[in-house]
């Protein structure tokens, strides 16, 4: 965590709960500052067991169930991840006026697990996600976006944060600043004897996020290791 911290400097970890939701790891972390991205209720009722501020947690499962979301909200988390209007009516109707960021597909070329054909709603449609949120009195943030798991090719992150950049500068220019960006997990890790240097790969997404970005730069930068 203290090494992720270091490299990706100015980008706020969500360590992802289903990677392992060991009640040790999610205390140890929690010591240590990190917040939390969740895809269930029950890892997000681990957490507030935990003692994490409900605050640090984000309900990153675009597909929720209604009690699930009702019940999230009950225990203060605010921020849901959606990538459909049914899921913005849903935390409309069971977590009124919560934060959301949207989902955006992105290409997984070089991932070992791709995730593009099952979550994300494709970067056109994305503006009319925002108004139907706004519309339903929530308040739209922000972008997320996942390269896959187990991501090889570095240049699949530029792509990703590119298009994230675009859709940024279009809704700006349409008076919606939204705050946060979410670059989602799929850092590699150490399988079957791989070489790793997270090192180039945090270097390279910091000065892609420059380029695209610029100036610019959202608020928040987070991501799901």
């Amino acid at each position: 965590y203290l090494l992720f911290k270091k490299y990706f400097f100015g980008i706020k970890p969500y360590y992802a709960v289903k990677a392992n939701p060991h009640e040790k790891i999610i205390n140890l972390l929690n010591k240590l500052g990190s917040c939390f991205d969740c895809a269930s209720i029950k890892e997000i009722k681990i957490c507030i067991k935990n003692k994490v501020n409900p605050e640090k947690i984000s309900f990153g499962n675009t597909i929720k169930k209604s009690l699930d979301i009702k019940k999230a909200f009950s225990l203060g988390v605010k921020i849901f991840a959606v990538d459909s209007e049914l899921e913005l009516e849903k935390i409309a109707k069971f977590a009124p006026r919560s934060k959301i960021f949207f989902r955006v597909r992105v290409p997984n070329g070089g991932a070992q697990w791709p995730l593009s054909n099952k979550f994300g709603c494709t970067p056109c449609s994305i503006e009319n996600l925002i108004y139907y949120a706004i519309t339903k009195d929530l308040k739209p943030i922000g972008i997320s976006f996942h390269v896959g798991s187990q991501q090889r090719y570095k240049a699949t992150w530029n792509k990703a944060i590119k298009i994230s950049a675009e859709i940024f500068k279009k809704m700006e220019k349409k008076g919606i600043n939204m705050e946060l960006l979410n670059i989602g997990g799929g850092f590699p890790s150490k399988y079957n004897g791989a070489s790793l240097n997270i090192f180039s790969y945090s270097n390279f997404i910091k000065k892609s996020l420059s380029k695209h970005y610029g100036n610019k730069k959202p608020k928040t930068i987070i991501c799901e290791p």
